[in-house]
């Protein structure tokens, strides 16, 4: 899994570097391509482990998780974030940017908080 963290962390450091993006922006966005990351290695710490179910319908089957769909997924919607926020003003591009660090946040947060530990 730790191959994935840093194909995650060059993405957001090669998008989040593109464009008119101020420091802070740019920091804003690696912070949540990192959240997802831990997310990600979280979810798949847990795949075939009966105490666990993943919550997203979309990338479980049955008790497994589709671990490579939901990593190709995960990289898509960043992608697709970041080309949304390059349209957007300053001020609104911060606002949705911490929006989303707090709500992938408060997900990696509760996998913690029920025990979804992951190694390195």
């Amino acid at each position: 899994m730790n191959k994935y963290i840093l194909v995650a962390a060059l993405l957001a450091a090669t998008c989040a570097n593109a464009g008119e993006w101020t420091p802070g922006e740019k920091a804003a966005f690696g912070f949540y391509v990192v959240l997802s990351a831990i997310d990600a290695a979280q979810t798949s710490s847990i795949n075939n482990n009966p105490k666990y179910a993943e919550a997203n319908k979309l990338f479980a089957d049955g008790d497994n998780v589709k671990i490579n769909e939901m990593i190709a997924a995960k990289i898509v919607y960043s992608g697709l974030f970041y080309w949304q926020l390059n349209g957007v003003n300053k001020g609104d591009k911060m606002s949705a940017l911490l929006f989303v660090i707090l709500l992938q946040g408060a997900i990696v947060a509760n996998n913690h908080a029920i025990g979804v530990t992951i190694t390195f």
